[in-house]
């Protein structure tokens, strides 16, 4: 008897652990069913319609995607997606220096030969470890610059892990037509599968270079064989919810920043200048990479940024490379030489509150003091340097200076700045007239005409770069970047010089809402407090090759020149100067931006993401007033005050099903209108009010409070 009832009771522990597992487990699954159906390649989900085939026909591809029956075409659809993500990395890919090496041609009859270096060369980095990843079969470096079709039956080429098929459609593209160096290709591809990378890594501070001595080694008498030029791939890996934090270094690789050069890379560089009289270097990273050491070495002669390309953007790389495209990208970020050097970095880590202890929710226990304010990346360095010229703020002091021998020197803290980018040809710009002005109760934008001219002797585009300056008042004034990029554009392929076409205008809108300032303390006299402001004076609107140009353009505008501390002198002529004064008079116009474009008066929303809303003065902020005074500490070991620590426990609601929601329409059977045929439908459509009625309480309850990386489906409104 006694047997029996020990045998039941562990086996109705073991059915209530079992049962509770399964729950935790389906709980789990359902919060990240995408991201199982990406691994398992399974669907959780299947949308199934019974419309009227409005769906259809909302979405309905172009007849070129389609097959003559009406489905679709699978290889037209995949080789659209080829071509976009060749134009991309064509378009994208930035040329940051070139001293003739580029473009490097070859021909069928005399192909050109090609040594590549460096893991990356190999393994590229397509895209993000997380998030928007590069999946399925892809075109590598070495594919577009030696083969003109895809061999994706062979999944060794791009990621056996990605489930490949063989049958698989070929598809033709027309690469570089290099002969590439087989023997560091093997050895790149034998030490891969030691050294486990892949296509999408996580981000890592062991970047597993391999020495240069077992490169060496397994090159033998192939680096003569294959001398024309060498193709060095340098990279760091990106990914969502992952930083580079100042020091995180794996022991041994001989950096003491994740972004700096790592000993093996630079062994890499000095291998490919003792053997090669041509030496390009290839950034792959969308992290700016500390590469100064490579702008001012001469026997690096060229650098291209080509970031992430995607599945296929190494074909529009491998344009650049050989010339069959001229470049046109400029640089999203600006390149720092330390990137120590940027004032955020002085708070960027893992801090955690000293009485951590007490917060009961443990993602309140993390903080993050952004001391540097408003001056956060190009912000930073061109303000910086603008105040040096102007002798404002101290901004000359040695204080933040990490590359700079002495005072803080632009030119030795900058390596390429923000909106930066070469091209195999030359072009002018200029304002053609002066902007034409619009202007409403909460609103005002200018239209500049820019001519744009191919001046050389290769055909290609240029980007139109519009920068503003507003009007910086030292002693309490509102934290203003002295240059911020208001609007782009970019031309046609234009004809080389003398040429039809070599020429075009083209018209960009600059919204003067993206040069007001956020003024905290405006009492707006209904009880709120904060908005835009406007203040009263000159306006500067600069073309330039980037936002350290365009500064410079300005600067020039003011009179200022090298003799003022300018690295070099700019172009007036590219400069518009505009005076404003508020129409109801005095120093700030407190009313234009005051109202968002969805007709909502603006107001503080989150004084408490201010650690000082807590307690007085806790945190000094970046000010151009006093440089040097106001540069940013590391706020470690900070203690949340008690009201802080109550905020931080969170505020909870009891949802109660006695609540009044007789306001509210639930579970409509009047109308049958469903979420895609609402498509282009206007945001005062009454069909949204229908539409909405139909949804029934427990389908809003849970989209609303579902957390995760997809949307419930409410099958109501399909």
């Amino acid at each position: 008897m006694f047997l029996k009832k020990s045998l039941w009771h562990g086996l109705t522990y073991l059915f209530a652990f079992l049962l509770a597992f399964a729950v935790i487990v389906s709980l789990v699954l359902e919060q990240f069913s995408s991201n199982v159906d990406e691994v398992l390649g399974t669907k959780s989900e299947l949308l199934v319609s019974e419309d009227d085939g409005t769906l259809y026909s909302t979405y309905k591809p172009d007849k070129k995607y389609l097959n003559a029956d009406g489905t679709g075409n699978s290889k037209a659809i995949i080789q659209a997606a080829i071509d976009i993500g060749h134009q991309e990395g064509a378009e994208g890919t930035v040329l940051l220096k070139n001293n003739g090496a580029l473009p490097l041609t070859s021909s069928a009859s005399d192909k050109t030969k090609v040594t590549l270096l460096g893991l990356r060369s190999h393994i590229p980095l397509l895209g993000s470890g997380m998030g928007v990843k590069v999946q399925g079969p892809m075109i590598t470096l070495e594919d577009a610059l030696s083969r003109n079709s895809t061999d994706w039956d062979n999944p060794d080429k791009w990621d056996s892990s990605r489930n490949a098929t063989t049958g698989m459609d070929v598809f033709n593209f027309e690469g570089a037509n290099y002969d590439l160096n087989p023997t560091t290709i093997s050895f790149y591809d034998t030490y891969n599968e030691t050294a486990g990378k892949t296509y999408n890594d996580r981000v890592d501070s062991n970047v597993n270079e391999p020495a240069r001595a077992s490169l060496e080694a397994a090159a033998g008498t192939s680096f003569t064989e294959y001398g024309d030029a060498a193709i060095v791939v340098l990279g760091r890996s990106g990914s969502e919810s992952s930083d580079y934090l100042p020091g995180t270094v794996t022991e041994g690789q001989g950096n003491t920043e994740p972004l700096e050069l790592t000993t093996n890379e630079k062994d890499l560089l000095a291998l490919a200048k003792e053997k090669f009289e041509k030496v390009i270097v290839l950034i792959n990273s969308c992290n700016a990479m500390e590469i100064d050491d490579l702008k001012h070495d001469d026997e690096i002669d060229a650098i291209l940024n080509i970031s992430f390309p995607g599945a296929y953007g190494m074909l529009g790389v491998a344009d650049i490379l050989s010339g069959k495209v001229s470049p046109s990208g400029g640089l999203a970020d600006i390149n720092a030489a330390k990137q120590m050097s940027a004032p955020a970095m002085m708070n960027m880590g893992d801090f955690e509150f000293s009485n951590a202890d007490s917060l009961t929710r443990s993602k309140s226990k993390k903080y993050i003091m952004e001391a540097e304010g408003i001056y956060a990346g190009y912000r930073y360095y061109e303000t910086r340097y603008n105040d040096v010229v102007e002798n404002r703020g101290n901004a000359d002091s040695a204080t933040g200076a990490y590359a700079s021998t002495g005072n803080w020197d632009y030119s030795k803290e900058v390596t390429y700045g923000f909106g930066y980018g070469l091209s195999y040809t030359t072009f002018t710009q200029e304002i053609v007239g002066t902007p034409e002005i619009h202007q409403s109760a909460h609103e005002i934008t200018m239209d500049f005409t820019v001519k744009v001219t191919n001046t050389g002797k290769t055909a290609g585009k240029s980007i139109v770069q519009i920068y503003g300056q507003a009007p910086y008042i030292d002693d309490g004034g509102v934290e203003k970047s002295a240059i911020q990029l208001l609007a782009f554009d970019k031309t046609d392929t234009l004809a080389p010089n003398g040429q039809d076409g070599s020429s075009q205008e083209l018209t960009v809108t600059v919204d003067l809402q993206n040069l007001a300032s956020y003024d905290n303390t405006v009492d707006n006299g209904d009880g709120t407090k904060g908005t835009y402001i406007f203040d009263k004076g000159d306006y500067y609107f600069a073309l330039g090759n980037g936002a350290h140009d365009a500064l410079n353009n300005v600067l020039a505008e003011k009179g200022k020149t090298t003799a003022d501390g300018m690295d070099y002198n700019g172009n007036a002529d590219l400069v518009y100067t505009w005076s404003f004064t508020p129409a109801g008079g005095g120093n700030v116009d407190k009313t234009t931006f005051a109202v968002s474009r969805n007709n909502v008066r603006i107001s503080n929303q989150i004084p408490y993401a201010d650690f000082n809303y807590y307690q007085d003065n806790a945190v000094t902020y970046l000010s151009r007033s006093n440089w040097s005074g106001t540069y940013p500490k590391t706020y470690n070991n900070v203690e949340a005050p008690q009201k802080m620590m109550d905020d931080l426990n969170g505020k909870y609601y009891t949802v109660k099903t006695t609540d009044d929601t007789s306001g509210f329409t639930w579970g409509s059977t009047e109308t049958e209108h469903k979420f895609y045929q609402m498509t282009q439908a206007d945001w005062d459509d009454y069909r949204w009010e229908e539409l909405l009625d139909q949804m029934t309480i427990n389908e809003s309850m849970y989209m609303a409070a579902f957390g995760g990386p997809n949307i419930p489906t409410a099958a109501t409104i399909g």
